[in-house]
């Protein structure tokens, strides 16, 4: 049966797939709320089609705030499996007991610290195109499509889900904690270097391990200078 045993990271990271799926349905309906709110066409409940063809600049922010939504997600799944590959959690010592241990290992040190940089620029955009797409929306069909009660309740769960998951990212990088994740319901900080990562940089793996992290770092600065 030991063949059939699944290695705790990947059992983690399928949970922080199915998690971030999970709000990617909710992403999507926020950000075109010209699409999924219920709204008024003259004397009928628009169609798919009088919603296609309605105010196009305004579904053109809708996309444009999808885009970077979509950039978000990236980053912030290569964060999450960053953090789930390298680092754990560990009730036994402080929960900052990370800053002193990964002074021992640059690498990983450079490669959480851009990561945290990248996912905190993305967020502020993402943060500034979905609150100009969710106010200019709901000011254009609140005066021009209102259709009844539902259209209100909508456009309020949406995006009150949404500016939810943005403040939990937020909540990542203002904050004393060099790895926390942005998935879990629960504030979750991994406080330590994972074990495996542990030994293997005690011994003759080290210069591979760091040639690996230091290849993606160097990978994921040139992306983001582009």
């Amino acid at each position: 049966m030991e063949m059939f045993k699944i290695n705790p990271d990947t059992t983690e990271k399928i949970q922080t797939n199915m998690s971030m799926a999970g709000m990617f349905v909710k992403v999507i309906m926020a950000s075109f709320p010209m699409f999924f709110v219920p709204q008024k066409c003259g004397d009928h409940v628009c169609s798919m089609v009088d919603k296609l063809t309605g105010w196009k600049a305004l579904t053109t922010v809708n996309f444009i705030t999808f885009a970077s939504f979509l950039r978000l997600y990236i980053i912030q799944k290569r964060r999450e499996d960053f953090l789930i590959e390298y680092f754990d959690e560990d009730d036994e010592v402080a929960e900052n007991a990370l800053d002193e241990q990964i002074e021992k290992y640059p690498i990983i040190k450079n490669r959480i610290q851009l990561l945290n940089k990248q996912i905190r620029e993305t967020n502020k955009i993402c943060t500034g195109a979905f609150v100009v797409n969710s106010f200019w929306s709901i000011l254009f069909i609140l005066i021009v499509r209102y259709l009844d009660a539902t259209t209100i309740t909508v456009l309020l769960t949406n995006s009150l889900l949404v500016n939810g998951k943005l403040d939990q990212i937020r909540q990542s990088y203002i904050g004393d904690d060099l790895a926390q994740s942005t998935v879990c319901t629960v504030p979750k900080v991994f406080n330590v270097i994972d074990k495996d990562y542990v030994k293997k940089l005690e011994n003759e793996d080290i210069e591979i391990i760091e040639l690996k992290i230091d290849d993606e770092g160097k990978e994921e600065q040139k992306k983001s200078d582009s």
